[in-house]
């Protein structure tokens, strides 16, 4: 049995749903997750957890709001030596065979300053890693989004990129490349087909979704936002992991902000996404963009649009549902093998 040691970043819900599938595929070791916010959600499924400050982006609107994400960095830096310090003393004690990270900022330094190699596993990569030809109007957003990358993971031993759109490596000695990583609770799960929408629009802004999406004939199951007073058709749901993929694996289509785990999901259970990247992330530019260039459904800049786009988007449906049907973007078999060639190295 081997021992790994794995940070995971808190800010958002898919590097941490991103973890617990490669947890899954690494049963029989012995798993100790580090991070903040929503990594802790690893202790709930039964991990050793130890906690780290949160570095992140903080969302508001759908739209990165600099000011307090810049104030929190600069709260932080002040003490991550203490922090490094910590992470070094946990990592000489477990004495892990194997340190990733999935975009945490603590972990990388530690295992740089122990001498210990450390590998990230993500998808945040694909943005840097690869060759492709950058989407109109985003140089700018690409040339940031890869500098703070850069800036963030630091001294790595090797890149494991997860990603639904695989362009080509920059580095293939170095780096690799694999499908997407569905938790085995999405692909277990049989559910008959419905007429309703999901929507997991967190930090979106309520009176602009009702605007787009009131008034419709289909229902609008609105995840991200809790559980408050719906108006017409649209419904505000309580958080919760089961109900949620229940609905969506039943649903007609899925709205989104174009974060790459549920777009993840989405695909396993063939659902065409209608997405509204945010403001300032390049990353889900990225993926709306990829998306829309597969076949899997369309993006908008923002919800300040005509009422027409859900219709002309409704009417693409089964041609969005075709295509999907036609990829197999599942990597966990391929990863599994990789990391136990690791492991055994």
């Amino acid at each position: 049995m081997a021992r790994i040691l794995y940070g995971i970043q808190g800010d958002a819900g898919g590097h941490v749903s991103r973890a617990l599938s490669v947890a899954e595929l690494l049963e029989g070791h012995e798993i100790l997750f580090v991070g903040a916010g929503q990594a802790v959600k690893a202790r709930g499924a039964g991990y050793a957890f130890e906690e780290m400050p949160l570095i992140g982006m903080l969302v508001r609107n759908n739209t990165v709001q600099m000011g307090p994400t810049v104030a929190n960095f600069l709260r932080r830096w002040v003490t991550k030596e203490a922090w490094i310090r910590r992470l070094r003393e946990i990592m000489t004690t477990f004495d892990p065979d194997l340190i990733l990270t999935d975009n945490e900022f603590f972990t990388p330094r530690a295992a740089c300053a122990l001498g210990r190699p450390c590998l990230s596993l993500d998808h945040q990569h694909v943005l840097s890693r690869t060759r492709y030809a950058t989407p109109p109007g985003q140089r700018l957003n690409r040339a940031a989004a890869t500098a703070l990358m850069r800036f963030f993971l630091p001294d790595l031993a090797s890149r494991l990129i997860v990603s639904f759109h695989r362009p080509p490596l920059i580095d293939p000695e170095r780096d690799a490349a694999f499908g997407t990583l569905p938790r085995s609770d999405a692909l277990a799960l049989q559910a008959e087909p419905g007429d309703h929408v999901v929507m997991y629009l967190p930090g979106c802004d309520r009176e602009k979704i009702l605007a787009l999406f009131g008034k419709r004939r289909r229902e609008c199951r609105v995840y991200g936002l809790g559980e408050q007073p719906g108006q017409g058709n649209v419904r505000f749901c309580e958080s919760g992991r089961e109900p949620f993929l229940i609905d969506l694996a039943s649903a007609a289509y899925v709205v989104c902000c174009g974060g790459h785990g549920l777009l993840t999901e989405a695909l396993v259970f063939g659902k065409p996404c209608l997405c509204f990247p945010g403001s300032g992330l390049y990353e889900q530019f990225w993926n709306c963009w990829f998306m829309r260039e597969n076949g899997y459904g369309t993006f908008y800049p923002s919800f300040d649009q005509d009422l027409r786009i859900v219709d002309d988007f409704e009417v693409c449906l089964e041609n969005y549902a075709a295509r999907i049907a036609k990829q197999d973007c599942n990597g966990r078999e391929d990863l599994r093998a990789h990391l136990n060639m690791l492991l055994r190295a």
